[in-house]
């Protein structure tokens, strides 16, 4: 089983490829590739200028009630029982 600390390497991984993914499809599909990349990029805990817009989007998408539907659209491995073993930028923003 993969510890915490791969499992946010390898999200963040799967976010670069989404957003490189973003380049190279037509435009009327790029908000849902961004989207993903979003969950992704929200799930590695790793906070930069450029991640900014597609992990806005992803919550602005999943959070328009409660945080539980962010949580609900986790994969299966993200599904942690303690929010508190969730990196820092996450761990706030389940908190909510």
């Amino acid at each position: 089983m993969a510890s915490q600390r791969n499992l946010q390497e390898i999200f963040a991984v799967v976010a670069m490829i989404q957003r490189f993914m973003n380049d190279m499809v037509k435009s009327c599909f790029k908000w849902v590739i961004l989207i993903e990349a979003g969950r992704f990029l929200f799930l590695s805990g790793k906070r930069t200028p450029e991640y900014e817009n597609a992990i806005k989007l992803y919550l602005g998408r999943y959070t328009r009630k409660d945080f539980k539907q962010v949580y609900r659209n986790f994969p299966r491995a993200a599904k942690l029982e303690v929010i508190d073993n969730y990196p820092m930028p996450l761990n706030m923003i389940c908190m909510q």
